[in-house]
């Protein structure tokens, strides 16, 4: 059995906390998580730093979207051309 040390949480891996999708606002890097810029979307693995990111204002949350939206082919009109006689 692992104990955390005093004042360290167990890593999100042993506590099995879902990632939290977010969207970064302002640049930021982790050694953990690299480097993100403003606009960039990404699951942070710990739910706890993000929602402590969320709650500085350096990150918003993304909801998820449920469907993911998808492009179809569609059938090709036909188009008039003008030709040189």
């Amino acid at each position: 059995m692992l104990l955390p040390c005093a004042g360290i949480r167990p890593s999100s891996f042993l506590t099995k906390e879902k990632p939290l999708k977010i969207r970064i606002l302002e640049s930021l890097a982790s050694s953990a998580h690299g480097s993100h810029g403003p606009g960039d979307v990404v699951d942070w693995k710990d739910s706890t730093e993000a929602k402590q990111l969320i709650a500085s204002g350096a990150a918003e949350a993304v909801k998820s979207g449920g469907k993911k939206k998808t492009e179809t082919a569609s059938k090709a009109e036909e188009v008039e051309t003008a030709t040189a006689e």
